[in-house]
């Protein structure tokens, strides 16, 4: 394992594309590039329960580099599981379905005219002293986008915000895109970014800008927004409070993208986590449909049994009239 000190700006990166030649070998930027995590002993994600995050290491999910990065593990039935999870309606989002999501737009919205890179959702903590350990070099008119994890205690909830690094010359502009912004968080995470520029040893000036993004009414579709911010930043559409987030109709989106995306586009690893995505989506559908089968058959047996009861009145009525005309 190579010590920290030795290791310059291109060693932050993770061997995700490892065996991905059509990605790593490409001389735009615009690519995916996935960048270490927290610190911690283990990621501590949004929603996961406790039994499936407590994972043995392995060289997929192991450190980096000791000390320092831990690499974004995903393993592909599990993330799978996650993606149907985080995009049924009232589950807010984790790391790993949000960076799988995230990628799926990249690639869907891949343009050589707007390169753009993608880094991990912990490369950059909005209340931690530790960050990565440099900038990373970034082209004129390149576009870096990264989640922002805003998590506990300074936060009532957990919570996802985006922020995206744009170079202008020897300067950056960072926008940070937020669906419940608030003044302290703003504050945080511009305070945490000058700090790191500061131990980076980064010359330029950088121009922070709070973008006016769509706001989310309930407390869980942070990461929906997240991911709506970065694809309209990669289509050059701006931020607007209005019109606001239709999130069954983001979710379905994000729905038929997973399952139309040529995974030729993506690295390896999410690529087959997507393929699996789609296996557990077609055993959902066959559920679904049987389901739906059997309701039908629910709902004929009703109606017969209503037209009887109504044919047995009627008769009844039929009976008690010839009664009394009888009588």
């Amino acid at each position: 394992m190579p010590d920290l000190q030795e290791l310059g700006d291109d060693d932050l990166t993770t061997d995700s594309f490892a065996g991905a030649e059509d990605h790593s070998s490409e001389t735009d930027d615009n690519v995916v590039v996935l960048v270490g995590a927290a610190t911690e002993p283990e990621i501590q994600d949004l929603i996961s329960p406790s039994s499936a995050k407590k994972r043995p290491l392995t060289p997929a999910n192991g450190p980096v580099f000791p000390g320092a990065l831990k690499r974004f593990r995903t393993l592909s039935s599990y993330t799978a599981d996650r993606l149907v999870d985080c995009l049924t309606p009232g589950n807010q989002m984790g790391d790993d379905a949000l960076q799988v999501l995230c990628e799926v737009a990249m690639a869907h919205h891949r343009q050589k005219s707007l390169p753009a890179r993608l880094f991990h959702p912990f490369w950059f903590q909005s209340q931690e002293d530790f960050q990565p350990q440099s900038f990373p070099r970034l082209d004129d008119g390149c576009t870096a986008g990264f989640p922002i994890h805003c998590p506990k205690p300074r936060e009532p909830l957990e919570h996802w915000a985006f922020g995206v690094m744009t170079p202008k010359g020897e300067n950056m502009e960072l926008h940070i895109h937020d669906s419940a912004p608030t003044p302290e968080r703003y504050e945080r995470i511009k305070k945490l970014f000058e700090a790191w520029m500061d131990a980076s040893s980064y010359s330029g000036d950088v121009e922070f800008i709070k973008e006016n993004c769509p706001g989310q009414t309930d407390d869980w579709s942070c990461g929906l927004h997240a991911v709506a911010c970065f694809s309209r930043v990669l289509q050059g559409i701006p931020c607007s409070r209005q019109p606001a987030l239709d999130i069954p109709t983001e979710q379905t989106r994000h729905l038929s993208l997973l399952r139309t995306i040529d995974t030729r586009l993506l690295p390896n690893d999410v690529g087959n986590t997507i393929e699996t995505f789609r296996g557990i989506q077609r055993e959902a559908d066959l559920r679904r449909l049987s389901a739906d089968e059997v309701a039908k058959l629910r709902d004929e047996s009703s109606k017969r049994l209503r037209k009887a009861e109504m044919e047995k009145a009627i008769r009844d009525e039929a009976l008690d009239k010839s009664l009394e005309a009888f009588f």
